[in-house]
C-alpha cells in the first residue's frame, strides 16, 4: 500500500469550487475591514448613552438621517432585498442556470449576517418600537439562517446540487474509504479513532434537538482528533507554528489523508443522521419562512414611514 497521489494545491484554487471559496473569503474580509473601521471610527459616539449622543460634534454624521446614517441604512437595505434572491431563484429558471445552489447559499448567508449588522450601525443601536421588532425579527432571521445552511450541508448532495439517495451516498463512502485503506502512511487504529460514529441504533432514538447537538458535538471534535493526528507527525517547533496541529502545515501527504479521511466522516455522518436531518431541515422551514416574510413586511412598512417624512 502507499498514500494516495497528492492533488497540487494550485489545481484545488483554479477549479470552480477554489475560485468560489477565493471570492467568499475575500468578500467576508472585506466586509469585517469595513464594520471594525466603522466602529473604530465612530466609538466616541457609539459608546456614549443614547441621551449624550446628540450633543457630540459627529450627531448629524452617524445618526440614522445622518450623512453616514442614512447611507447605512441603504445599504442595509439594498443588501436586504438581495438576499430574496436566492429564494426566487428556485422560482425563475433562467436565474436557476446561474451558478450552483449552493454558492449562491453561501452568499446569501453572508448578506444575511451583513444586512443585520448594518441596519444596527445605522439605528445607533437603538431598537425600539416597530424598528426594534423588526431589528430582533431581522436577527432570528439571520440566526436561524445559520443553522439552515448547517442543516443544508448535512443532506448528501452531488456536484449537481440534487440530493443524492442513500445507495448513491453510501457507494461513494465505500469508494472514498477504499482509499483510505490504499494508504500506509496512517494505520487503520488511528482513522477509526479520527471517523468514529455513534451506532445507528442510538442515532434512531435521539431527539430531533439531542440529534442536532450530537451533530454540532461531532464536527467540534472532529477538530480535535485532526488536530491529535497531526500532532503525532510534527515536531515541538510545528506543532507551535500549527496551533497544536489546528492549521494545516508541512506534510502534504499527510494532509491528502486527512482531507479524504474527512470526506468520509461527513459522508459517514450524513448517512447516519439522514432521516434526523430531513426532519430538522423541514421543521427549519416551518420557522425560518414566515419570519423571514414577517420581516420583509416591517421593512417596507419602515421604509415607506421614512420616505413620508421627507428623508429621500
Amino acid at each position: 500500500m502507499s498514500a494516495p497521489a497528492v492533488p497540487s494545491n494550485s489545481s484545488r484554487w483554479f477549479d470552480s469550487e477554489g475560485r468560489h471559496r477565493l471570492r467568499l473569503r475575500s468578500l467576508i474580509f472585506l466586509v469585517v475591514v469595513f464594520f471594525a473601521s466603522l466602529a473604530l471610527e465612530g466609538y466616541s459616539f457609539y459608546s456614549l448613552p443614547q441621551s449624550e449622543r446628540v450633543h457630540h460634534v459627529a450627531y448629524d454624521v452617524y445618526r440614522p438621517s445622518g450623512d453616514i446614517g442614512l447611507k447605512l441604512g441603504l445599504a442595509g437595505g439594498v443588501i436586504f432585498l438581495l438576499i430574496y434572491l436566492y429564494p426566487i431563484r428556485k422560482r425563475w429558471p433562467w436565474l436557476r442556470k446561474i451558478g450552483n445552489t449552493k454558492h449562491w447559499l453561501d452568499f446569501h448567508i453572508v448578506m444575511g449576517l451583513t444586512a443585520p449588522v448594518l441596519i444596527s450601525f445605522h439605528s445607533t443601536f437603538k431598537f425600539h418600537g416597530l424598528a426594534g421588532m423588526a431589528f430582533w425579527i431581522m436577527w432570528t432571521v439571520a440566526l436561524s439562517g445559520v443553522v439552515g445552511k448547517y442543516l443544508y450541508a448535512k443532506v448528501p448532495r452531488l456536484v449537481t446540487a440534487a440530493e443524492m439517495d442513500l445507495q448513491d451516498a453510501e457507494a461513494e463512502r465505500d469508494r472514498i474509504a477504499r482509499l483510505l485503506r490504499e494508504q500506509d502512511l496512517v494505520s487503520e487504529a488511528e482513522l477509526a479513532r479520527l471517523t468514529q460514529l455513534p451506532p445507528q441504533e442510538e442515532v434512531t432514538r435521539m431527539s430531533m434537538v439531542e440529534a442536532l447537538g450530537k451533530m454540532v458535538a461531532l464536527d467540534a471534535v472532529r477538530l480535535w482528533r485532526v488536530a491529535s493526528l497531526r500532532r503525532r507527525y510534527m515536531s515541538l517547533p510545528m506543532q507551535a507554528v500549527s496551533l497544536a496541529g489546528l492549521l494545516p502545515v508541512g506534510n502534504r501527504s499527510l494532509e491528502h489523508v486527512v482531507r479524504i479521511a474527512r470526506q468520509e466522516l461527513r459522508l459517514s455522518t450524513k448517512i447516519c443522521f439522514l432521516e434526523k436531518t430531513h426532519k430538522l431541515f423541514h421543521l427549519w422551514h416551518v420557522v425560518h419562512r414566515p419570519f423571514s416574510y414577517s420581516l420583509a413586511i416591517l421593512a417596507i412598512v419602515h421604509i415607506a414611514f421614512v420616505i413620508s417624512l421627507g428623508y429621500f
